[in-house]
């Protein structure tokens, strides 16, 4: 089966490799999302009065084989907790918060311990959990658990909620967390009629929960009762733990309104590709609706038009971003000026734009037409402490039905599949993917012979190559994935100083790959005057990436990159950390690479004109 899947992704990609692709954050009118608000780790300014575990660095290490080691160095931009017997005090923010979103990077050193209370009251926990086979919900980004001490022993906790997966990296790396957190509601007289609830919690780009209740605080909080707002806290009290990066959205009950909404329909002869001139259509119907929902204001599906008006009431001035899904065409217009274009024929799809709007009424317009078949029309919006949400309008039902997974995973060989692969928000369109029995897996950009990601456990995720004609043809890792930096694997340098290229050099050319006596690829690439041979393998142990790069007729000035990032640093036992992202160890040949700074950056390069040719290193995350 494998072969026919491999057959068929060369031919989907034959027929779309010129086309061009980009990452949401590069293209005009795709969804986005409006900021977040970032939290300064200038000083401690945004906490309460803290005890001294807690401090502000200017960068953390740690070396993944010593028990609690966290290594500091001078700034900001780092938040650090080092408790001791007599200071381990929990930090807790000077604001509080109801529903809210939360991004943040945390670094657990190996058999650490911390953990992150919404409201102070209902903790994601964080714990030094990497390669645990079954986690828990004491493992990283489990909801821990809830504490009845008037219970019988063995059932004093309850409730606590696993994760659907391990996405633990290794000690001492840098990882990311998402929550969406949802406080609890209460009536006018203080009884609550509504649980907490995390809507979403993500780990390392993996969702490990969704819409999940809680009846009360979990174990450890810092306050029993439930109220509508509280601090976040920080548990300092278990182990060493740093943080950067940390963002938030606070929300509040406030929501834009549309009222006064009118409708104009019309009916139109002949197929329809974009909005028409509506002023040299008749005009079949009009009058006062209380919706978007369209459907309702004519019997006839296909080849009709609407204009919808109306006056929006914006609660707070500030920023409000809008996305309009719509099959077909449809705009958005705000005070005359159009602030959303999704107009064509095609199928249910959405563009966005952003506008300032001052707090008070606006004049509301929008367009829509559908020509046939598929019909559909939804306007949603986020706002300053406003969550995403509809305006008005509804998802057509067939957007909404579950789709059938399609797997794959190697058995005795290794398996390669040709597909798209997103790489730091961009469609690499020439890429492969390779699982492999042992369950290390990778994914490479043919086109400059590059380490796109790799992963351990379960291999991939092909339903987007098939189900309803595969369009976006992606292969998605089904653990999580670590993603390396999109270079050629080999470049010509005229000098120490030289640029070391991202893109695809004139002189570079993929030759193919062969296939060797464990059923593995080799690829092959012309770089230059070079032959250049580069081969991924797991480690005899299974927690490895081990990567081969070998040159043939190799000119004095061939280099490869091993590694590029924020900081390129030995941490002990031989590894290197790269920028906190993972860990690298060089296996042969022996010797010290040439760590340098180039754009701002720190590369590692090895020279490819020594009399081995070869160099071989290993990645562990």
């Amino acid at each position: 089966m494998m072969k026919y899947l491999l057959l068929f992704s060369l031919a989907l990609l034959a027929a779309c490799q010129d086309q061009a692709a980009s990452g949401p954050e590069e293209e005009a009118g795709v969804p986005g999302e409006l900021p977040y608000q970032p939290l300064s780790l200038d000083d401690l300014s945004a906490f309460r009065p803290v005890a001294k575990n807690w401090s502000v660095a200017g960068r953390a290490l740690s070396d993944h084989t010593r028990e609690h080691d966290l290594q500091t160095s001078e700034g900001a931009g780092v938040l650090v907790n080092q408790p001791t017997d007599e200071v381990r005090d929990n930090l807790f923010t000077s604001w509080e918060h109801g529903d809210m979103e939360l991004q943040l990077d945390f670094m657990m050193p190996k058999g650490s311990n911390s953990g992150v209370y919404f409201m102070g009251r209902y903790e994601i926990q964080l714990f030094d959990s990497w390669q645990v086979a079954e986690p828990k919900h004491s493992d990283a980004g489990g909801i821990y658990q809830r504490w009845d001490e008037s219970k019988s022993e063995g059932e004093r906790g309850f409730e606590g909620h696993v994760p659907r997966l391990n996405a633990a990296k290794a000690p001492g790396l840098w990882q990311q967390l998402y929550v969406s957190f949802r406080a609890p509601r209460f009536d006018e007289a203080g009884n609550k009629i509504e649980n907490a609830r995390f809507e979403k919690v993500v780990l390392n780009g993996v969702t490990l929960h969704e819409e999940v209740e809680l009846t009360g605080p979990t174990r450890a909080a810092a306050f029993s009762d439930e109220v509508a707002q509280g601090p976040l806290m920080i548990q300092g009290d278990h182990g060493p733990v740093a943080f950067r990066n940390i963002r938030y959205k606070r929300y509040f009950d406030e929501r834009l309104v549309l009222d006064n909404i009118r409708y104009q329909y019309y009916e139109i002869d002949g197929p329809i590709t974009q909005l028409p001139d509506f002023d040299t259509l008749e005009l079949v119907r009009e009058g006062e609706t209380d919706s978007l929902v369209f459907e309702k204001l004519s019997e006839r599906d296909e080849r009709v038009a609407y204009i919808f008006t109306g006056t929006l009431r914006a609660p707070k001035e500030g920023d409000y971003l809008f996305t309009v899904y719509s099959d077909d065409g449809s705009q958005l217009f705000l005070n005359g000026d159009r602030i959303v274009d999704n107009d064509g024929k095609h199928d249910f799809e959405p563009m966005t734009g952003k506008i300032h709007l001052s707090e008070g009424k606006h004049d509301f317009k929008l367009t829509y037409f559908n020509n046939n078949w598929g019909k559909g029309l939804l306007v949603q919006y986020e706002g300053p402490q406003m969550p995403w949400q509809p305006l008005y309008g509804r998802l057509p039902e067939r957007a909404q039905a579950d789709r059938p997974a399609t797997l794959v995973e190697p058995k005795e060989a290794p398996e390669m599949v040709r597909s798209f692969v997103m790489h730091q928000g961009e469609k690499i369109t020439h890429a492969m993917s390779v699982g492999d029995p042992k369950g290390i897996h990778y994914s490479v950009d043919l086109r400059r012979g590059a380490l796109l990601k790799c992963w351990r456990g379960d291999f991939a995720d092909v339903t987007e190559m098939w189900y309803q004609r595969g369009q976006p043809q992606l292969l998605e890792p089904l653990e999580m994935a670590v993603e390396t930096e999109d270079a050629p694997v080999a470049a010509v340098l005229s000098d120490m100083n030289a640029v070391f290229p991202e893109e695809q050099p004139d002189y570079f050319k993929l030759q193919g790959y062969d296939i060797n006596e464990a059923e593995e690829p080799v690829f092959k690439y012309q770089v230059d005057a070079a032959t250049v041979f580069d081969h991924y393998q797991p480690s005899d142990d299974g927690r490895e990436l081990v990567r081969s790069i070998r040159a043939e007729n190799a000119p004095a000035n061939l280099y490869t990159r091993l590694a590029v990032g924020d900081y390129v640093e030995a941490v002990g036992n031989g590894y290197y950390s790269v920028g906190g992202k993972y860990y690298l160890r060089l296996q042969s040949p022996a010797g010290e690479p040439t760590i340098r700074r180039s754009m701002d950056q720190t590369e590692l390069l090895f020279p490819l004109t020594t009399s081995a040719n070869e160099v071989k290193y290993s990645i562990l995350w």
